[in-house]
C-alpha cells in the first residue's frame, strides 16, 4: 500500500505541466506507522481467503483463491527450523511489549531463506530472528474504551480502515533493512547516496551505528558515526571486512562518516545529494509538508537530503564537538518537527493541509514493536478522523492511509502483486 500512494503521488507531481491536478483528489496524506506484516496486524480482517486442504510445504500457509470478496490474510506462518517446511499456527500477542524482531538486512535475508535456483524468497525462517514466540504471532485485538466511553477493541480503528476504504497486501517495501533507508525510498524512492551510487545499486541499508554517543541520522550524524551500504560483489571480488549474502552475490559493508570536519565542513558522508519528492513537488507548484517527532531521527527522511536540509553548525566558532542543524528554507518551510507530528491535526483543523503530507508518529504512538507502544490505531484514527470531519468546512480534503508494513513477523507472501478487496 506503501509503493501504492507513493505512485500516486509522483503521477500528481510529474503530470502537473500536462494536466490539471485530478479534480477528485486534493490531498495525499501518507500515514506511516511502522513494522508490522499483515498478517500480524489484520488478522481479524473477515472473511480471510481460504487456505486449500491439500497445501503443504512452502505453500502450506498460502490463501487461494484470493478474490475480491476476501481478504488474503493467512493464520499461520511457514518455518524451516526442523529442516522441513512446516506450518506454524499464530498465536495472539498483545500489541505492546514482546520483543521486537531483527529486521535488518541480515533479519531479512534470514527470514527470506533464498532459493539459490529461483532467487525466490520461501519466507521460512522468521524463526531466526525473533523466535516462534514472537515471530508466529499476531496481534490480540483487546477491549478497550473508546475517547466517548463506548467500548470498543484496540485494532478496530485498522480494521474499519481496510474493511471501508482500501486494504493492499500483495507488496513488500522496497528496501530490505530498518527505518532510516525505509523512510528514505517513502520520500525519495531510493536511500543511496547520490545519482551515481543509485545507479550502481549501491544503498544506505542500515540504521545509524551505535559507536558514538549519538544517533542522529542523514546530514546531522556526527563525525565518526556509521551506517552500512549494500552493493553488489562485482567480478567475484567482495570488498574485505563486509559480511555477504545472496550466495555472495551481494555485500553490505560499514561505512564511517569521515567527511564532516569542523569548522569548515558541516556536510558529512550520510548527507545524500540524489532528488527526492521535494525536487519534485516544489516545481510543480505542489505544496507539500513532512511531519516528523524531531530532526535527525531515523524517521526524518528530508534531514539527510543535503538540498532539503543544508546542515550547518549550531556553534562554529570555538566548539569542535558542536552539534549540526538543518539550516536549509527548504527544511524551514516543509519539515514540521515542532511538537512530535501532531502539528498534522492543527493544519486539518485550519484548513491549511498541504496537498502532499507525509506524517511520522512519535516512538509512543507509532506501531513499532516495543516495551509500551500502544496507541497507534488510536493516533492514525485521530488523523482519518480530522480529515473526515472537516472535509465539508474545508472543501479539499480526502482520506488516504498508508499503514506501513515491514517485516520480522511471519509472512506469507513473498513478492510484489495486486491489490485486493478495495
Amino acid at each position: 500500500m506503501r509503493l501504492q500512494l507513493m505512485i500516486a503521488v509522483s503521477a500528481v507531481a510529474s503530470a502537473h505541466l500536462l494536466a490539471q491536478f485530478p479534480p477528485q483528489i486534493k490531498n495525499i496524506v501518507i500515514i506511516v506507522q511502522e513494522n508490522r506484516t499483515p498478517d500480524n496486524l489484520f488478522h481479524f480482517l473477515s472473511p480471510a481467503c481460504p487456505i486449500p486442504r491439500d497445501a503443504s510445504g512452502l505453500a502450506a500457509c498460502t490463501p487461494y483463491p484470493v478474490t475480491d470478496s476476501c481478504y488474503n490474510i493467512s493464520p499461520c506462518g511457514i518455518s524451516n527450523q526442523s529442516g522441513t517446511p512446516v506450518a506454524v499456527p499464530l498465536k495472539a500477542r498483545p500489541f505492546a511489549g514482546g520483543s521486537d524482531p531483527n529486521h535488518s538486512h541480515k533479519g531479512f535475508s534470514e527470514m527470506c531463506d533464498l532459493d539459490p535456483v529461483s532467487f525466490q524468497c520461501r519466507n521460512d525462517g522468521a524463526w531466526r530472528i525473533a523466535g516462534q514466540k514472537y515471530a508466529y504471532a499476531y496481534v490480540a485485538n483487546t477491549p478497550v474504551k473508546n475517547s466517548n466511553g463506548a467500548k470498543g477493541h484496540l485494532l478496530d480503528p485498522y480494521l474499519q480502515l481496510a474493511e471501508q476504504f482500501g486494504w493492499a497486501n500483495y507488496m513488500f517495501q522496497s528496501n530490505q533493512g530498518p527505518s532510516f533507508p525505509a523512510h528514505q525510498f517513502i520520500f525519495s524512492g531510493t536511500s543511496a547516496l547520490s545519482a551515481a551510487d543509485d545507479a550502481n545499486a549501491t544503498f544506505v541499508s542500515g540504521n545509524p551505528g551505535q559507536n558514538v554517543s549519538s544517533v542522529l541520522s542523514g546530514c546531522l550524524a556526527p563525525q565518526g558515526a556509521t551506517n552500512v551500504l549494500l552493493s553488489p560483489v562485482l567480478d567475484n571480488r567482495p570488498t574485505p571486512g563486509c559480511t555477504l549474502y545472496a550466495g555472495d552475490s551481494v555485500q553490505e559493508c560499514v561505512v564511517t562518516n569521515t567527511a564532516l570536519s569542523y569548522p569548515s565542513n558541516p556536510v558529512g558522508t550520510f548527507c545524500a545529494t540524489h532528488q527526492s519528492m521535494g525536487d519534485v513537488l516544489s516545481p510543480a507548484a505542489v505544496s507539500w509538508r513532512y511531519y516528523s517527532s524531531s530532526p535527525g531521527v531515523v524517521w526524518t527522511a528530508p534531514d539527510a537530503i543535503q538540498s532539503i536540509c543544508q546542515p550547518a553548525f549550531v556553534n562554529p566558532d570555538g566548539n569542535p564537538g558542536s552539534a549540526l542543524e538543518c539550516a536549509g528554507d527548504e527544511f524551514k518551510a516543509h519539515v514540521d518537527v515542532a511538537n512530535h507530528g501532531t502539528d498534522i491535526l492543527r493544519d486539518i483543523s485550519n484548513c491549511n493541509l498541504a496537498q502532499v503530507s507525509w506524517v511520522t508518529p512519535d516512538g509512543a504512538w507509532s506501531d513499532h514493536a516495543g516495551p509500551s507502544n500502544l496507541y497507534g490505531p488510536s493516533w492514525v484514527a485521530a488523523v482519518v478522523n480530522a480529515l473526515g470531519h472537516n472535509q465539508m468546512s474545508c472543501r479539499h480534503c480526502r482520506r488516504g492511509p498508508d499503514l506501513l508494513a515491514g517485516y520480522g513477523d511471519s509472512h506469507h507472501l513473498g513478492r510484489l502483486g495486486r491489490v485486493v478487496r478495495s
